[in-house]
């Protein structure tokens, strides 16, 4: 508490924190139903939204059998099915050649399978308390792992305009170090693992009580 009385500056990740933390697929209608179903069965072993959302989706349809499970924080899942490599993540994760790939995506041995859109509701009180702060005279900005569009595209609605999108756990704990060698003293506020390197690194940190 004695150090959240000094803070400049405030970090928040943007999934479960500034926004609910239920995503949704909303281009469900465009990925082949082979594809949804291997991407169902992988993202129910993760507990991330995003993961939760395409399992949701895949509405517990029969996937293959999954082989050598793994999943990288801040990235996504991988494992063996049908002899070959999928990966379910982030697209400079999963492909061997993402090009304009961004978002998630399903690749089969680094080729592209789907991409996956997903779409998430602010979280009531986010913009007062992002204007509360403001008023405050504290710096806000996002760190996220997010595909850009969502991220400008929540920025834009809360007046944020500072914000950096496809940022692993390591980038966001780069960021906060630089931060904190610019002089600023941060607060940083996220709700999942793929945050606890930077909640770490943070002066002061927080999570919402849904974390």
């Amino acid at each position: 508490l004695e150090r959240l009385e000094d803070i400049d500056t405030v970090v928040f990740d943007k999934t479960g924190t500034l926004t609910v933390g239920q995503p949704v697929l909303v281009n469900v209608r465009d990925i082949p139903l082979r594809a949804l179903v291997v991407a169902g069965a992988m993202a129910a072993q993760s507990r991330h939204p995003v993961a939760g959302a395409i399992a949701a989706a895949a509405g517990g349809m029969p996937g293959p059998s999954l082989h050598q499970v793994s999943e990288t924080a801040g990235c996504g899942i991988e494992a063996i099915a049908d002899g070959a490599t999928w990966r379910l993540g982030r697209a400079d994760w999963a492909l061997a050649a993402p090009g304009g790939v961004d978002g998630t995506v399903l690749a089969r041995d680094g080729a592209l399978v789907a991409r996956f859109e997903i779409d998430d509701r602010l979280r009531p009180g986010a913009a007062e308390a992002v204007a509360a702060l403001r008023e405050r005279g504290l710096r806000v900005e996002i760190l996220s792992g997010d595909r850009e569009a969502a991220v400008r595209d929540i920025g834009g609605r809360l007046g944020i305009g500072t914000w950096a999108a496809g940022v692993t756990p390591a980038g966001k704990v780069a960021r906060i170090a630089a931060l904190a060698q610019a002089g600023r003293r941060v607060l940083m506020v996220g709700d999942g693992l793929n945050d606890a390197p930077a909640l770490v690194a943070a002066q002061v940190s927080m999570a919402p009580a849904s974390a």
